[in-house]
């Protein structure tokens, strides 16, 4: 019983209570191989169209699975369904620039695809993951496994990391501190200035992972689009697009990486 929970080791490798990817009778947390659950944000800061967390920290080849768990409708038609994070890019925090070689700061960004896209993430710290399908008002989870183990065995993934989105143009609480509080649970004129304030690249501003609230396909900017929605989600308006297709794999949103 090597992880101490009571249950003899055969038994939970036997019944798949445990992953064993290495077939040799040992549960992969023994000895190191199993692959560590995301971390959340910190602080942890909910997001309109982006999940932020940090990968495992183990040096192992590992792919990253979020699961649609509960989303608003439309949306909810694709709960339980999953896709893969892909391969992170450096994205410049210039709310008018994707690329990073620039004076100013840059954050990670990985976009969600159909396939297990495997890399050794100890070294990559904080990502944020979107997709057309991160809506505001939703709950995902995250969850990680080895390029060892089978993806069609579910004990071969890590303890899940559920994330919420905030309420559509939910941005801050106030701007007031540094950096600026995180959403409220209401859409104010607060919300709006702090979506402008990164549309300027004003030093102090929320991150561009914060103020990126335009519908559809993000484009990884911020511009006036953004700033509509954030005025859309002050009027309390609804969250202005539908599914474009019954399969999530079947974006057609152009990349933003260039």
């Amino acid at each position: 019983d090597c992880n101490v929970n009571g249950t003899p080791d055969a038994c939970e490798v036997a019944d798949l209570s445990v992953a064993d990817c290495n077939s040799n009778g040992i549960p992969d947390e023994c000895e190191g191989l199993a692959a560590q659950p995301p971390t959340p944000e910190a602080p942890a800061f909910s997001k309109n169209r982006f999940l932020s967390f940090v990968p495992g920290n183990l040096p192992l080849e590992t792919a990253l699975r979020v699961t649609f768990s509960d989303l608003s409708p439309p949306f909810d038609l694709f709960n339980r369904q999953t896709l893969w994070v892909g391969p992170p890019v450096r994205v410049t925090e210039h709310g008018g620039s994707v690329d990073p070689r620039t004076e100013f700061e840059s954050f990670t960004a990985a976009p969600l695809r159909c396939s297990p896209f495997f890399q050794d993430w100890s070294d990559v710290g904080l990502v944020h993951v979107f997709h057309e399908f991160i809506v505001p008002g939703g709950r995902y989870d995250v969850q990680a496994i080895t390029d060892s183990c089978d993806p069609a065995v579910e004990s071969s993934f890590s303890p899940r990391l559920s994330l919420l989105t905030a309420g559509y143009g939910d941005t801050v609480t106030d701007l007031g501190d540094n950096p600026p509080g995180p959403p409220d649970g209401s859409v104010g004129l607060v919300d709006i200035l702090a979506v402008l304030g990164c549309f300027g690249s004003v030093e102090g501003s929320i991150t561009k992972a914060r103020a990126d609230l335009e519908p559809g396909c993000l484009d990884l900017l911020i511009n006036i689009t953004d700033v509509l929605s954030a005025i859309a989600g002050f009027q309390n308006l609804a969250y202005p697009f539908t599914p474009t297709s019954p399969d999530p794999c079947a974006s057609t949103c152009a990349s933003p990486f260039r």
